[in-house]
């Protein structure tokens, strides 16, 4: 199936004019005030509601955050204690995102992935819960088959953490957002809105870095190959007028 795409001005599938006026005003109540972004506690947008209903029907990982089962890469990964407020963060940032000019493509698959287009580029972004990792004390227990025993034990923290994908390596942009000692993640969305827009630049100037050194192999190819086609017709040539030669010599001898 063609992705489901989800923009500023179009009709999400089955919802109303109506549906996405109601969604509209939400999206202008949601705007920053006094420096902080208002976040409502109630889910609105369509791919917010879709991921709610995929978390409701899921297991844990060896962290301890909630994954869906039978998924690879999924945005939204935290522990069921942070799951409300992380969809209601995740809320808002899809309809700052959508007021932005951005855009969604998510899928309808099974094990789909959802994806943000900005400025033209596609990027992979989330939002997770923090946890700290420390080696692993074994159990009397687990003493006696240490090789069944975890290698790491895992802490949550309780932080929750913006995040965006598959910046190219060599980027020096901000890849995380996240609950700090002064501040928390809420009023962290406008900078992860313009911190998208940097990595869509970075990932723009690697795809045309990548795509202008290609084109350069193809006409050093091309030349290579003129080059051996006219080495290949020289030495047809050559062997041409040498064997004229050699029977002209050979008619003169006679």
């Amino acid at each position: 199936m063609c992705p489901i795409t989800f923009c500023r001005g179009t009709i999400p599938p089955g919802y109303s004019s109506s549906r996405c006026t109601d969604l509209l005003r939400f999206s202008l109540s949601g705007r920053i005030i006094n420096g902080v972004m208002n976040i409502p506690e109630q889910l609105s947008h369509p791919i917010a509601l879709r991921t709610e209903g995929l978390l409701a029907s899921c297991t844990e990982d060896h962290t301890n955050r909630i994954l869906p089962i039978n998924r690879g890469f999924f945005y939204v990964c935290v522990s069921r204690t942070q799951v409300s407020r992380a969809l209601r963060i995740w809320n808002s940032l899809l309809f700052l995102l959508e007021e932005q000019g951005c855009r969604f493509s998510w899928p309808e698959e099974e094990n789909s992935s959802l994806s943000i287009i900005v400025d033209g580029e596609t990027l992979r972004f989330g939002i997770c819960e923090i946890f700290n990792a420390k080696p692993h004390v074994l159990t009397r227990a687990e003493e006696k088959n240490p090789f069944l025993a975890p290698q790491w034990d895992h802490q949550l923290t309780g932080k929750v953490q913006l995040f965006i994908g598959q910046i190219p390596y060599a980027s020096k942009g901000r890849r995380s957002w996240s609950d700090g000692r002064h501040h928390v993640l809420e009023q962290c969305l406008e900078s992860f809105a313009a911190g998208l827009r940097v990595a869509a630049a970075a990932m723009k100037k690697t795809r045309l870095e990548k795509e202008e050194r290609e084109r350069q192999v193809r006409e050093e190819q091309k030349r290579e190959e003129s080059h051996r086609m006219l080495a290949i017709e020289q030495d047809r040539r050559a062997r041409v007028v040498t064997g004229l030669l050699r029977d002209w010599h050979e008619s003169q001898s006679l």
